[in-house]
Protein backbone atom coordinates (compact mmCIF):
# COMPACT_ATOMS: atom_id res chain seq x y z
CA UNK A 1 0.00 0.00 0.00
CA UNK A 2 1.39 3.41 -0.97
CA UNK A 3 1.04 6.53 1.10
CA UNK A 4 -0.47 9.74 -0.20
CA UNK A 5 2.98 11.36 -0.26
CA UNK A 6 4.38 8.61 -2.45
CA UNK A 7 1.72 9.22 -5.07
CA UNK A 8 1.58 13.03 -4.81
CA UNK A 9 5.21 14.09 -4.49
CA UNK A 10 5.41 15.76 -7.90
CA UNK A 11 3.39 18.87 -6.90
CA UNK A 12 5.71 19.36 -3.91
CA UNK A 13 8.80 19.09 -6.11
CA UNK A 14 7.27 21.42 -8.68
CA UNK A 15 6.38 23.86 -5.91
CA UNK A 16 9.93 23.77 -4.53
CA UNK A 17 11.42 24.36 -7.98
CA UNK A 18 8.99 27.20 -8.66
CA UNK A 19 9.85 28.77 -5.31
CA UNK A 20 13.55 28.44 -6.12
CA UNK A 21 13.01 30.09 -9.51
CA UNK A 22 11.07 32.93 -7.88
CA UNK A 23 13.82 33.33 -5.29
CA UNK A 24 16.39 33.54 -8.06
CA UNK A 25 14.24 36.09 -9.90
CA UNK A 26 13.87 38.17 -6.74
CA UNK A 27 17.62 38.16 -6.04
CA UNK A 28 18.45 38.94 -9.67
CA UNK A 29 16.07 41.90 -9.71
CA UNK A 30 17.49 43.09 -6.39
CA UNK A 31 21.04 42.84 -7.73
CA UNK A 32 20.06 44.79 -10.88
CA UNK A 33 18.33 47.44 -8.74
CA UNK A 34 21.35 47.94 -6.51
CA UNK A 35 23.72 48.18 -9.48
CA UNK A 36 21.46 50.77 -11.12
CA UNK A 37 21.20 52.63 -7.80
CA UNK A 38 24.76 53.89 -8.21
CA UNK A 39 23.84 55.81 -11.37
CA UNK A 40 20.38 57.00 -10.37
CA UNK A 41 19.69 60.69 -9.83
CA UNK A 42 16.93 59.74 -7.38
CA UNK A 43 18.21 56.67 -5.52
CA UNK A 44 15.46 56.63 -2.88
CA UNK A 45 12.68 56.71 -5.44
CA UNK A 46 14.44 54.09 -7.55
CA UNK A 47 14.88 51.72 -4.62
CA UNK A 48 11.27 52.16 -3.49
CA UNK A 49 9.86 51.62 -7.00
CA UNK A 50 11.96 48.55 -7.74
CA UNK A 51 11.18 47.14 -4.29
CA UNK A 52 7.45 47.45 -4.93
CA UNK A 53 7.85 45.87 -8.37
CA UNK A 54 9.82 42.94 -6.91
CA UNK A 55 7.30 42.36 -4.15
CA UNK A 56 4.30 42.56 -6.48
CA UNK A 57 5.88 40.33 -9.15
CA UNK A 58 7.15 37.62 -6.80
CA UNK A 59 4.16 37.86 -4.46
CA UNK A 60 1.68 37.56 -7.32
CA UNK A 61 3.51 34.56 -8.73
CA UNK A 62 3.55 32.89 -5.30
CA UNK A 63 -0.16 33.49 -4.78
CA UNK A 64 -0.87 32.11 -8.24
CA UNK A 65 1.35 29.08 -7.63
CA UNK A 66 -0.13 28.26 -4.25
CA UNK A 67 -3.78 28.64 -5.33
CA UNK A 68 -5.10 27.47 -1.97
CA UNK A 69 -2.86 24.39 -1.81
CA UNK A 70 -0.88 24.81 1.40
CA UNK A 71 1.59 21.90 0.84
CA UNK A 72 2.55 23.40 -2.52
CA UNK A 73 2.78 26.81 -0.82
CA UNK A 74 5.09 25.41 1.83
CA UNK A 75 7.25 23.82 -0.86
CA UNK A 76 7.38 27.15 -2.76
CA UNK A 77 8.42 28.96 0.39
CA UNK A 78 11.09 26.35 1.11
CA UNK A 79 12.52 26.75 -2.41
CA UNK A 80 12.49 30.56 -2.10
CA UNK A 81 14.26 30.44 1.28
CA UNK A 82 16.80 27.88 0.03
CA UNK A 83 17.84 30.11 -2.87
CA UNK A 84 17.99 33.16 -0.59
CA UNK A 85 20.19 31.23 1.85
CA UNK A 86 22.50 30.09 -0.96
CA UNK A 87 22.72 33.62 -2.36
CA UNK A 88 23.57 35.19 0.99
CA UNK A 89 26.11 32.45 1.73
CA UNK A 90 27.86 33.06 -1.58
CA UNK A 91 27.96 36.79 -0.93
CA UNK A 92 29.46 36.27 2.53
CA UNK A 93 32.14 33.99 1.15
CA UNK A 94 32.97 36.43 -1.66
CA UNK A 95 33.09 39.37 0.78
CA UNK A 96 35.35 37.51 3.21
CA UNK A 97 37.69 36.51 0.38
CA UNK A 98 37.78 40.09 -0.90
CA UNK A 99 38.67 41.41 2.54
CA UNK A 100 41.25 38.68 3.16
CA UNK A 101 39.34 37.12 6.08
CA UNK A 102 38.30 33.53 6.40
CA UNK A 103 34.67 33.32 7.60
CA UNK A 104 34.85 29.54 8.00
CA UNK A 105 37.75 29.67 10.47
CA UNK A 106 35.44 30.37 13.45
Amino acid sequence: MTSEFETNWMPAVAGFLLGAALGALHLTLLWMSVRRLLYSTRPGSWLLATGVIRIVAVGSALVWAVAGNWPRGAACLAGFIAIRWLGVSRLRIAASQASGRNEHAH
